[in-house]
């Protein structure tokens, strides 16, 4: 019915990832987690578990908040060299919008903001008012016109292309599974050959060990 309503409106493609992100809202799927989500910093064994399996692949435990709870070492080589992964608690909401670093690290920062941004709408939880509120204080129009507009970008992290110190330019396909108790996981797989060879060279793994399936 909602692709009936798609086509009936002539949607373009952001519209229609709008509309079914609004109709999920609607019915209260997983995309939002109510006021009883289990502790995000309590990761389940089996996630843990799944983190191991998948190196050497970058891939992340994201909270509501865009907070990173777990990562696999892939992860933490791509992302710490770029001031992702700094703090106690990295967030990636902050890190956008507060580190200047983050401009130069991501090769498309309007794609990040948005995709984070987009995020905090479709993960919203107890904490999330505070947080806008803290943003909007902190950040100013720069980012509370984003969340009064409410962008239609994908809610993947928006890291789709990276400058690395070490290896370059690195452009990723992320894969977004909803891992449950209010954590999701982000999984970046390399989007060419020259992201994979990029990533190969900064796990330390010969050529073609990592590579994205296209079905």
């Amino acid at each position: 019915m909602v692709a009936a309503i798609a086509d009936a409106l002539r949607l373009d493609a952001d519209d229609r990832l709008h509309l079914h992100h609004l109709v999920a809202l609607s019915q209260g799927t997983e995309l939002v987690c109510a006021a009883g989500c289990a502790g995000e910093q309590e990761v389940p064994p089996g996630l843990v578990a799944l983190l191991d399996r998948l190196e050497p692949t970058p891939a992340v435990l994201v909270g509501r908040r865009t907070e990173l709870i777990a990562w696999t070492d892939a992860f933490d080589r791509l992302a710490q060299p770029l001031g992702i992964l700094d703090g106690e608690q990295p967030e990636l909401v902050r890190y956008a919008f507060t580190d200047s670093r983050a401009r130069d690290a991501v090769a498309d920062w309007a794609v990040l903001a948005d995709a984070l941004v987009t995020w905090l709408h479709l993960h919203s939880g107890p904490d999330t008012g505070a947080t806008v509120e803290e943003l909007s204080a902190t950040l100013g129009a720069e980012f509370t016109s984003r969340w009064e507009s409410r962008p239609t970008g994908t809610p993947d992290l928006g890291l789709r292309a990276v400058v690395h110190p070490e290896v370059g330019l690195v452009r990723m396909a992320p894969q977004v599974l909803l891992a449950g108790d209010g954590l999701t996981l982000v999984v970046l797989l390399p989007e060419d050959g020259v992201a994979q060879a990029a990533l190969d060279r900064l796990v330390g793994m010969l050529p073609g060990g990592l590579r994205r399936v296209s079905l």
